[in-house]
This record gives C-alpha cells, structure tokens and sequence, in this order.
C-alpha cells in the first residue's frame, strides 16, 4: 500500500541513479576491453648527466656515448635500460645486446594509438604540477598507472626510447 502512495517519491529517486549508473556504465565499461599490445623500451638514470644515451635508428636502437663540457663536475650516471611488458605492467632490466634484436617505432604514440604520459600532483584549481615519478599509458580513453622502475623520481629518471614491434 505504502509502494502506491509513494511511486512517484520512488522512481524520482531511482531516475537520477540509474542515469547515473548508465553513463558510468558507458564510459568504464569499455575501458575494460580495450588494452595497450605494445611493449616499450626505455632507460633511466640516476642523474641528469648520463654517460650515455640510446636512441632509435632505421628502427633499431643505438647507443651513444655523451661527451660533457669539462666545467660540467658532476659525477656521471649510468643509464640502465628495461623493458616494459605492458600486458602485466611489469618492468625488467635488459642488456644492451638483447634490446638490439627489437624492431623500435621511436613515435611519440604506438600503433594502437596509446602513449606514455606523467602523472599530476594535487593543487588547488588551476595549480597542478607534474609528478615525474609516475607515468601512465593512455589512449582510446583508457589510463593505467605504468609500474616502472626508476633510477631517479624527477624528470631526468625516465627516458622513452620506442615501442617494440616484434
């Protein structure tokens, strides 16, 4: 008896949450599906001044040293290389001679039309800043959290070099 009385109370409720249910719905529910397929080099350095460098040519990766100035007295950093393994969001130190037998597209998105993005850090409003120690792959509408391993949280300790075609 009380369900007659009150329907109109019952479904001006029910309304506005099924709407809101629906429209989360349809925005999270593909983002299921849809999934980065390819994996990714990069290196990182404890600092800013890296003894070498690795950089994409005819679609295979080469190394190079960097000469400093010499009234540039900082100590060195060795860049370490890994692969990202998107599919379990894993990272792993490779050699130099294993990521020379990848096929690499250096562009800044992937074939499936994702790319690696930073991560923001909480402000008021309009003052945002960038968090360099997490990274993200996003596209089609979907971002998910990398779990990388970084030498260094700033911005220097994250290198993409290019994404694995093989």
């Amino acid at each position: 008896m009380k369900i007659k009385k009150n329907i109109s109370l019952i479904v001006g409720i029910a309304v506005p949450l099924l709407m809101i249910l629906f429209i989360a719905g349809v925005i999270y529910i593909p983002g299921i599906f849809i999934k980065p397929k390819y994996d990714f080099l990069y290196s990182s350095c404890a600092n800013y001044y890296c003894s070498r460098q690795f950089v994409v040519e005819n679609d295979r990766l080469v190394q190079q040293e960097v000469d400093y100035p010499e009234h540039y007295t900082s100590e060195r950093g060795e860049a370490k290389l890994f692969f990202h393994d998107v599919a379990q969001n894993q990272s792993r130190e490779i050699f130099f001679e294993e990521a020379q037998q990848y096929t690499l597209d250096s562009s800044y998105r992937s074939p499936d039309e994702f790319e690696i993005t930073t991560g923001k850090k909480g402000g008021l409003l309009f003052f945002q800043g960038t968090d360099y120690s997490t990274r993200y792959i996003k596209g089609r509408n979907v971002s998910r959290k990398l779990n990388l391993i970084l030498k260094s949280p700033d911005y220097y300790g994250f290198r993409f070099i290019g994404w694995v075609i093989d």
